[in-house]
């Protein structure tokens, strides 16, 4: 599958660091291997699409990531010492000289509760891959993301002697609710980073260019909390509604007072629980929520809005409501400079990698924003890139699919990147 990098370019490596030909040798090197790596990331992706595991859960996703990039030579942690659970990887490769940067990459690796599509217009179900795991699916592109991810790890790993300083991967469990990157930022994964970058898979719009498949940076993206509000009554016998606090209506009152359509965000209700029989009174309730907004101060604005309301139901209908945090994301925002720099080496160097000149919102929320700003924080500089594509359908819909090709440029673009920062410049 590989070309030695002896093979295709024979002289020392020293060298071909200080001679800006030799380096763009090795650019078409990594392009090279990314597209003869394109058959392999195509079969783990549905390898992996075939066994989609929610947050928390990915023990399976765990051991196939560890397992194949301890044996390409990364030091490996999991389990607890990752994200406080027991999934998610953290590997890590050396280069010759410790005192190069450290970079950072971040890759999601969770699935989502939804159903997939059966029908034979679904290429997973049509090609025999769709999930195993009947209400489970990578509905959202982390099993692409895992893809490239691994083989961004593989083809690194072959040049390693070409990278200064160390390079870390994060394969992080739960993204989707927003809660695997706080613990893993709590952790110190984060507070050596010079470099720090992640993605996603896009929807390609028709205001790109027709032949854009990257875009380097997000300028910002929607700021989310995710809460769930607990409602607490008083059981009493349903031929005796007079004897308990009933918390359906105030749940009900709640759900319609909830602003959709806002034009600083809006307040949605995911799932609804109450009660315990139909002849009781229903003591308890569960509302599973989020807020969605354009920066974090209105997300903030927003969680404000939402204990007013849920203070106003309370005393209203004589209900106690108690809120939990189970998890969040500020807006991103990718380092100007940095994100100039990596459309630079694309546009010059690279051949199969055609970007937008200029950072466009996401419009998604996306918890490696805590990450970011974890590095930005010290001094280090990041970036979240967009893979633009042709989706079968929209983020978290049952039918959702992209085209395979996506994954080698995916690789492309992280492995030229951080070949790159371990060499100081773009040549």
């Amino acid at each position: 599958m590989y070309i030695p990098v002896k093979t295709y370019y024979n002289k020392c490596i020293n060298i071909m660091v200080k001679n800006g030909k030799e380096a763009i040798i090795l650019y078409h090197y990594i392009e090279q291997q990314a597209v003869l790596l394109q058959p392999y990331l195509a079969e783990l992706r549905k390898n992996l699409h075939r066994h989609p595991e929610t947050a928390w859960e990915e023990e399976r996703t765990t051991e196939k990531i560890a397992g194949i990039l301890s044996q390409a030579g990364y030091e490996i942690v999991r389990g607890a010492a990752v994200a406080g659970h027991q999934t998610g990887v953290i590997a890590t490769l050396h280069g010759p000289d410790p005192a190069g940067p450290v970079t950072v990459l971040r890759f999601d690796i969770d699935a989502l509760a939804v159903s997939e599509s059966a029908t034979l217009d679904h290429l997973p179900a049509a090609e025999g891959f769709a999930s195993l795991h009947p209400g489970k699916m990578h509905a959202c592109g982390h099993d692409g993301h895992t893809a490239i991810g691994i083989g961004c790890a593989l083809l690194l790993a072959k040049i390693k002697e070409c990278l200064k300083g160390t390079l870390r991967f994060i394969f992080q469990p739960a993204e989707e609710g927003a809660r695997g990157a706080c613990p893993i930022v709590e952790r110190g994964w984060l507070d050596d980073a010079d470099y720090f970058l992640a993605s996603h898979i896009f929807r390609k719009t028709p205001d790109l260019p027709p032949n854009c498949n990257v875009i380097p940076g997000v300028s910002h993206s929607l700021a989310t909390t995710k809460t769930d509000l607990i409602f607490h009554g008083k059981a009493a016998h349903a031929a005796h509604p007079e004897q308990g606090i009933d918390v359906i209506p105030a749940m009900a009152d709640l759900i319609l007072r909830l602003d959709r359509s806002g034009k600083d965000g809006f307040l949605h209700a995911g799932t609804i629980q109450g009660g315990r029989s139909r002849n009781i009174i229903a003591d308890y309730g569960k509302i599973e929520l989020e807020t969605r907004a354009p920066s974090t101060e209105s997300d903030r604005e927003l969680n404000q809005i939402l204990k007013k309301i849920s203070a106003d139901i309370c005393a209203q209908y004589h209900v106690t409501c108690e809120h939990r945090i189970t998890g969040s994301a500020p807006s991103l925002e990718s380092s100007p400079d940095f994100v100039q720099q990596i459309t630079t080496l694309f546009d010059k160097q690279l051949e199969r990698l055609h970007p937008l000149h200029s950072m466009i919102p996401f419009p998604a929320s996306e918890d490696a924003a805590h990450m970011m700003n974890r590095v930005k924080e010290h001094g280090g500089e990041a970036a979240f890139l967009l893979f633009p594509t042709n989706l079968a359908a929209d983020l978290h819909q049952s039918d959702f699919d992209f085209p395979m090709e996506i994954l080698s440029t995916g690789v492309t673009a992280f492995s030229s990147i951080v070949f790159m920062l371990a060499n100081g410049k773009i040549y």
